[in-house]
């Protein structure tokens, strides 16, 4: 087994960051918060899948994103986000291909969840001095 390799995402590679991170998050009770607003249930994986794609597509154009890869496969990645993005954002990279699976109220209802949890954890940053 060779070592692993550490190196910046490369664009094309979305889809198969996606996969990685849909498999690694898919128990993630954070995640699994959105199973019940699905149009089906079973939707979930391919949901999933799809969202971390589109996430992995919009982070690797706007940030430093990273992969670890051990014998040509992506074992690993881990963004290192430093602002945010704006709705407009998200649509031109095809947020709007989850239609297909969520109606657009109920994907912005967590999308909003999303956003008030991050503003927490900042909030609690600031609290105490990290």
């Amino acid at each position: 087994m060779k070592e692993l390799v550490y190196r910046e995402a490369k664009l094309d590679e979305y889809q198969k960051i996606g996969k990685v991170l849909a498999d690694a998050f898919m128990d993630y009770p954070f995640m699994t918060l959105i199973k019940d607003d699905l149009k089906k249930p079973e939707y979930y994986p391919a949901f999933l899948e799809l969202m971390d794609s589109l996430l992995t597509r919009l982070y690797i154009k706007g940030e430093t994103y990273l992969v670890a890869e051990q014998d040509g496969e992506i074992m690993a990645v881990a963004l290192l986000q430093q602002k945010d993005f704006t709705i407009l954002s998200y649509l031109l990279n095809g947020v709007n291909k989850l239609f297909r699976y969520i109606t657009p109220r109920k994907l912005l209802k967590y999308l909003d969840l999303v956003e008030r949890s991050e503003q927490h954890l900042k909030n609690q940053e600031t609290l105490i001095g990290i």
